[in-house]
């Protein structure tokens, strides 16, 4: 995936992401990091579909 479309969808989706994560993980930092390595992998071109 393209840097600039990772980057449309991380400044789109971020924050709720992050919400859903806290909510089912009860942890900051492990929502956060679990976010980021979502990005992360879509940056690197790393799919499961």
């Amino acid at each position: 995936m393209e840097r600039e479309t990772v980057k449309r969808l991380f400044m789109q989706h971020y924050a709720r992401m992050q919400r859903v994560a806290r909510t089912l993980l009860y942890d900051v930092q492990e929502s956060e990091d679990v976010c980021q390595d979502i990005f992360e992998s879509l940056l690197r071109g790393e799919s499961d579909t």
